[in-house]
C-alpha cells in the first residue's frame, strides 16, 4: 500500500484506531472480524516484526524532526536522546524478530520431520498388511 507522506500520518492514525476496533479470534464465529495465525511462533513472529515497523516509523520521525527543527519546542538534545533510545529499542526488536523466525523454522523442520516418520511407519504398516493378506491367502490355498 502507498500513501502520500502529506497523508501519511493521519492515514496511520485512523488506520491503528480502525484495526484495534477489531474484534479478534476463532474465525468460525461470524462476530469476529479478524481471524488468528497459524500457530503461536508465527503470531509471536507478526508481533515482532510489527514492532520492528512501529519503532522504524518512529525513528524516522524523530530524526526529520531533529533534521527540521519545525517545532521550536522541540528540544535537540531531547530528540538525539530518543532517536538514540528507538535505535536501542529497534536493534532488540531486530534480536527478537531473528530469534522469533528461527523458532519458527525449527518447528516447521520438526513438523517436516514428523510428518516423514509418520509416512514411513505408513508405508511399513501398508507392507505389512499386504503381507499378512498374502500369507492369508497362500495358507487358504494350501489347505486339503
Amino acid at each position: 500500500m502507498l500513501v502520500h507522506e502529506s497523508v501519511h500520518r493521519r492515514f496511520v492514525d485512523l488506520l491503528v484506531a480502525k484495526t484495534e476496533a477489531w474484534t479478534y479470534g476463532d474465525p468460525m464465529n461470524s462476530k469476529i472480524e479478524m481471524g488468528t495465525v497459524i500457530d503461536e511462533a508465527a503470531a509471536k513472529l507478526f508481533e515482532a516484526r510489527v514492532r520492528q515497523r512501529e519503532l522504524s516509523s518512529e525513528l524516522k520521525r524523530t530524526e526529520e524532526a531533529l533534521n527540521t527543527a519545525a517545532n521550536p519546542a522541540d528540544n535537540p538534545q531531547d530528540l538525539q536522546d530518543r532517536i538514540k533510545r528507538t535505535k536501542s529499542d529497534l536493534e532488540i526488536a531486530g534480536n527478537m524478530a531473528q530469534q522469533q523466525q528461527t523458532t519458527e523454522t525449527q518447528a516447521e523442520q520438526q513438523l517436516r520431520d514428523e510428518q516423514d516418520k509418520l509416512s514411513a511407519i505408513e508405508g511399513q504398516l501398508d507392507e505389512l498388511v499386504r503381507t499378512m493378506g498374502s500369507t492369508a491367502q497362500n495358507s487358504g490355498r494350501n489347505r486339503p
